[in-house]
Formats: structure tokens, C-alpha cells, sequence
């Protein structure tokens, strides 16, 4: 099965150090796709996309394995996301 093109550019983003969050990667990344790639629900995905600690380890390292990356690599930016989400819900 030939992956989504999207997956590419997702890939050329992370590699640049343009993706400073997970959500990040999903601006060039349909979530339809995505989706169904992972097995999830479009709910599910969305939801997780806007609140990163509800992601299952399994799930990211399948996400990084779509797109091309090491599975720690999503995980930095998973954190990094949530670090960033904690601090915008203090002020």
C-alpha cells in the first residue's frame, strides 16, 4: 500500500525543525487519512490531536512509522505540545 503524499511533507517538516508541536504535523496531514491509517475515528484523532496525553504509546509510534520518523521523535513533540498546553491554561 503507497502512503498519502502528505505523509512526505509531514516528514520534510519535521526533518527542518518546522513542527514545534504534534499539531503541528497535522497541518499538511489530512486527519480523514490519518485516521483511517491508525484505525481510529476522526473524533477520536481530532480529540487527540487537541489533548496529546490521551495518545496511546502504540498509536504515536504507528504515526511516526507513517510518516518515516523514529517513534521519539513524535513524542518530543507530543511534550512539547502538552508543556505548552499547561502553560497557556496557568495564565
Amino acid at each position: 500500500m503507497e502512503r498519502h503524499k502528505s505523509y512526505r511533507i509531514a516528514k520534510r517538516l519535521i526533518d527542518s525543525g518546522d513542527c514545534k508541536e504534534l499539531r503541528d504535523v497535522f497541518e499538511p496531514l489530512p486527519v480523514t487519512v490519518v485516521a483511517k491509517d491508525l484505525g481510529v475515528s476522526v473524533e477520536r484523532l481530532t480529540g487527540l490531536i487537541e489533548k496529546v496525553e490521551d495518545f496511546r504509546f502504540r498509536e504515536l509510534y504507528r504515526l511516526a512509522e507513517l510518516i518515516g520518523v523514529a517513534g521519539k521523535v513524535l513524542i518530543d513533540l507530543a511534550d512539547a505540545q502538552h508543556e505548552n498546553d499547561k502553560k497557556k491554561r496557568k495564565k
